[in-house]
């Protein structure tokens, strides 16, 4: 396992933008839960899953799982107890299923067989639940419950790249007429400038020609998201992706990304018995830390610590960390979210990832992963 996610670029991605409606907190909780996940896999691969819990224990009456590029069609629709093969896209025609058909505990995760480079994209999964009491049926939300980016390309070539996903509305995407990712240290320089259909390599910074590109120059569904390629130490620090849009002129900042990159030699050595810390440390920055989430792709949905409102929030905490994780500093001082693991076991080995997020409409994120060896 060593340098499997190492050698990878290390990112958080946020793009919903948080309404002070409700209850602040628990809307918080909620987006933050729909992330989009980065999913990896080779052509070939025989099975890979796309998680997705219900947000609740009411029953669930149908599950529809969707590609945006994919337009009326469906990836999967789950109804009446069994799957409807009307209207689904013809190229997941007998290799797509859900993980667990009597979704129980509300997992309504995808199985996609056979993959093939077609299948990169972004999935969307949607559930009709009952309600609890009067039992009838709910409506359809047009928000989805999981966003899930799966990435499929061939062996050897998934350690030299990373995605740093970004998302706006189709109408900012229909008005838009280019797309810049920039980096404020490489002063007048930019990453990527794509406009009238193509790249403009014009004033791009050297160390990003022909390392760059937009995940899908079309855009459909909002997806500005930069693809970055044969990552290096010093691709680390803050990106800032901007459109500028007709008739408006001028670039509108929508959203900025904090990269870390990791030296593939960090690996965190530990004994069974042991307590150990996973370092992770937010760029120092005035914004406030709402909440913290350490997790574990093998694991997912569930994750190894999730903190907020100032205490540890159980739920969808996976069942083998209860009572043995903890936050360093809790007052998270100096931005240190460092993740405390007591009473090692040889099942802790694994890959761990740190997601922070401040109270801010444009948010920086960190991502910290650390290979525990057992």
């Amino acid at each position: 396992m060593r340098g499997c996610f190492l050698s990878h670029i290390l990112f958080t991605y946020y793009h919903h933008m948080l309404l002070f409606c409700g209850s602040l907190c628990d809307l918080l909780f909620k987006s933050f839960l729909r992330t989009p996940k980065i999913i990896p896999a080779e052509p070939g691969q025989t099975n890979v899953t796309l998680p997705c819990r219900a947000p609740n224990n009411n029953v669930v009456i149908i599950v529809e799982w969707s590609r945006a590029d994919l337009e009326e069609e469906y990836v999967l629709l789950f109804r009446d107890k069994r799957l409807n093969p009307d209207e689904q896209h013809p190229s997941f025609k007998n290799r797509v299923d859900l993980q667990d058909r009597q979704m129980k505990d509300g997992d309504v995760s995808l199985i996609l067989k056979n993959v093939t480079v077609n299948d990169t994209g972004t999935y969307e999964c949607r559930v009709v639940q009952r309600e609890a009491k009067r039992r009838k049926k709910a409506v359809l939300k047009n928000e989805p419950i999981s966003i899930v980016t799966l990435r499929v390309v061939p062996p050897g070539e998934g350690e030299a790249a990373s995605w740093l996903l970004m998302f706006v509305s189709k109408d900012v995407v229909d008005e838009t007429l280019a797309v810049e990712w920039s980096r404020d240290d490489l002063g007048d320089e930019y990453v990527l400038l794509y406009r009238n259909n193509k790249m403009d390599p014009v004033n791009q910074h050297p160390s990003f020609k022909n390392r760059v590109d937009l995940q899908d120059r079309q855009m459909k569904a909002g997806d500005v998201s930069l693809i970055l390629k044969d990552v290096t130490i010093n691709d680390t620090g803050t990106y800032k992706c901007g459109v500028i849009q007709e008739e408006r002129g001028g670039l509108k900042l929508i959203n900025t990304t904090y990269v870390h990159v990791v030296p593939p030699e960090e690996v965190i050595l530990g004994r069974t018995g042991m307590t150990i810390a996973l370092p992770c440390q937010v760029p120092s920055n005035n914004n406030p830390i709402v909440a913290v989430e350490w997790s574990r792709r093998d694991l997912e949905p569930e994750y190894v610590l999730f903190y907020q409102d100032n205490k540890l929030v159980p739920d969808y905490q996976h069942s083998s960390f209860k009572n043995r994780v903890d936050l360093q500093d809790r007052q998270m001082k100096g931005g240190d979210v460092s993740l405390i693991l007591m009473d090692l076991t040889t099942d802790d080995a694994g890959a761990y990832e740190c997601y922070v997020h401040p109270l801010f409409f444009s948010v920086i994120g960190c991502c910290c992963s650390d290979e525990l060896v057992l």
